[in-house]
């Protein structure tokens, strides 16, 4: 009896088994209509029941021994979180009610707290469950890879949906095309690092290869820019933190650049999205009008969907309050741009939230986790993660984007000390 209680805990604390059931939930995310409070709910369950067991984890150890292990980067986050409250309670009259306070306010730092809580809780994980996950970002991978060709299959599964309300409403993952590409370049990242480790068997690797793969393919076929730039900026500090694999680094460089441009060459729709940033993409079927200029790439406010203005404006609200921010949420009350648009910067909006105090939290705690990964199997996933931060604030509303990029993180921060 009491072996089988013992195997019942380990199993209702298995931190993979918890994460899928995190991850399901997070999924029908609806986009509108009647179902978002479905969501808000879960989100609020998510939250609560994060923490229970998070306690729990954290029960099974001496006391102090989270803070012993990861004690400067969760200062820099119990800062960042006091300096979003002192925020929020300093600005407190820019919320016109209670549920915009909550909803603008502390939603943002729920999805945020996933991070830590969901860190501490895959200390319980059991490694016979990690196939499981695997096994489903491959499913998740390979539903984006097949999306723009069976758009009628796939469009009726999603109707079918818990939380569906009409077609393309239903996910958090395949409702914007930037976040599945900012997935699929950082599991694709994680994929080829795990495929090259001197710890991989053979078995192994050919599963990790397959899943950076079928990554690589879906997220091309996202029309995701941010796909193209976070596998670049993964792939480059890789090559720069792992010098002895640098012929092997360029090796996969040079094919992710042959599998993309094979992919844009085959379908023309996702030649023309990426075209307006890299014009040459365009004109691969007819290379003789190619010119230098069209390999130039075009940075503009088009190029970059209306950012340079969000961004703009970003600053603008910041400097009314330099030190702790304008307040949580209040960059989508007041921008002028609409409240579904946040800053599309992790770190501006940041700034924007709760202002220098915040940011120097924020950009320390990134900056740590540099310091501590570099040279290390986690350091490209760290930047491809920072580089997606850069072009969009997933922390502000993708539960399922801070979920999978934890677990990435996680699991391949165990190749190391790191």
């Amino acid at each position: 009896m009491a072996a089988l209680s013992a195997g019942i805990r380990r199993w209702i604390l298995d931190g993979n088994i918890w994460f899928l059931i995190f991850l399901a939930l997070v999924l029908i995310k609806p986009a509108t209509g009647p179902n978002i409070n479905r969501y808000l709910g879960i989100l609020a369950w998510l939250v609560v029941f994060g923490v229970f067991l998070a306690k729990l984890a954290v029960a099974g150890h001496r006391p102090g021994f989270w803070l012993g292990r990861y004690k400067i980067p969760l200062i820099f986050i119990a800062g960042l979180f006091a300096a979003y409250g002192v925020s929020a309670l300093v600005h407190l009259a820019s919320y016109p009610n209670l549920s915009t306070f909550v909803f603008r306010a502390l939603s943002p730092l729920a999805v945020m707290s996933l991070f830590p809580m969901l860190w501490i809780i895959l200390e319980t994980r059991q490694a016979a469950t990690r196939v499981a996950v695997l096994g489903s970002l491959f499913v998740i991978e390979a539903l984006g890879a097949v999306q723009p060709f069976y758009p009628e299959w796939v469009n009726e599964l999603r109707r079918h949906t818990v939380a569906a309300d009409a077609l393309y409403q239903v996910t958090s993952l395949y409702r914007w095309h930037t976040i599945l590409g900012t997935l699929s370049a950082l599991i694709a990242l994680y994929g080829m690092v795990r495929l090259f480790h001197a710890r991989s068997g053979p078995a192994a690797r050919t599963g990790y290869g397959l899943l950076a793969l079928v990554s690589l393919t879906g997220g091309a076929l996202s029309r995701s820019r941010n796909f193209l730039f976070v596998l670049l900026v993964g792939l480059v500090a890789w090559l720069f933190s792992s010098r002895q694999r640098i012929l092997a680094g360029l090796g996969v460089l040079i094919l992710c650049l042959g599998l993309f441009h094979a992919v844009v060459w085959l379908n023309p729709k996702v030649a023309g999205r990426y075209a307006t940033a890299l014009p040459y993409l365009k004109k691969l079927h007819t290379p003789s009008a190619i010119t230098g200029a069209d390999f130039v790439p075009r940075i503009n406010n088009h190029s970059l969907s209306n950012r340079v203005r969000i961004w703009s404006k970003a600053v603008e609200m910041w400097r009314g309050g330099p030190w702790l921010g304008v307040g949580p949420g209040v960059f989508n009350l007041k921008s002028g741009l609409g409240q579904r648009y946040n800053t599309h910067n992790a770190f501006l909006q940041v700034l924007v939230d709760a202002g220098a105090i915040g940011m120097l939290c924020f950009v320390g705690f990134w900056l740590y986790l540099c310091g501590k990964t570099f040279g290390r199997p986690a350091f490209p996933l760290v930047i491809g993660v920072m580089g997606a931060l850069s072009f969009d604030n997933f922390l502000d509303y993708s539960m399922a984007w801070v979920l999978a990029t934890t677990w990435l993180a996680y699991d391949i921060s165990r190749l190391s000390e790191s």
